[in-house]
């Protein structure tokens, strides 16, 4: 009786500047747009706030660009720049691309040794 494998997979992106991007950043950028705050998103992923400003702060670097936008005064909140709503969805179809490959190349690859289920 084979094994069944199951696998996923986590990618992140970068520059020479540092981390650009990965599931833990796209979480957190996806939490700002969802509560329209950096201070609750960071709460909800179990951060500091300075920890959360900081991992934008680099990733902003990295891309040359402003992920988030401030809503009037620093107590109003914060919401996703054009640029970083772009990301997130970019970033998404390329992670399913690269799961549906990966899926298809485990199949062969692994057909051998495991019962793969397919994600």
């Amino acid at each position: 009786m084979k094994t069944r494998l199951h696998f996923g997979i986590n990618l992140w992106m970068k520059t020479d500047k540092g981390v650009l991007l990965g599931p833990g950043r796209m979480r957190l950028l996806e939490l700002v747009g969802e509560t329209g705050s950096l201070r609750k998103a960071a709460e909800v992923m179990g951060m500091s706030y300075r920890a959360a400003w900081g991992k934008i702060k680099e990733s902003e670097d990295a891309l040359g660009a402003p992920l988030l936008g401030k809503r009037g005064s620093n107590r109003q909140g914060s919401h996703l720049s054009a640029d970083g709503q772009e990301l997130i969805r970019l970033y998404k179809d390329w992670l399913e691309e690269v799961k549906r490959h990966a899926a298809a190349t485990a199949q062969t690859t692994f057909k051998e040794f495991f019962d793969l289920e397919r994600p």
